[in-house]
């Protein structure tokens, strides 16, 4: 006997959120990262404290994207069950 994996895939509207978001997410990263090597050229202490923020915002739309797909693919599996 073969044990097999058993491996969730996501369901469409969660890859949907995926798919929009997270490239929004990551040239919003680039920018940041840009932005903040330029200012980190011009004085170190003073870009640490500008883009600290930035950063935070960053890794908030990160958490946001990818618990908004959790919780689309906890509705679709609600909704498919009840169907059933």
């Amino acid at each position: 006997m073969k044990n097999k994996l058993n491996i969730h895939i996501p369901a469409r509207p969660a890859l949907w959120i995926l798919r929009l978001g997270l490239p929004i997410i990551v040239i919003e990263g680039i920018a940041i990262l840009i932005s903040y090597l330029n200012d980190r050229k011009a004085d170190v202490l003073l870009a640490n404290d500008l883009w600290s923020t930035a950063l935070s915002d960053f890794l908030t739309a990160v958490i946001v994207a990818v618990g908004l797909a959790f919780f689309a693919d906890a509705i679709d599996a609600d909704i498919q069950k009840r169907k059933r």
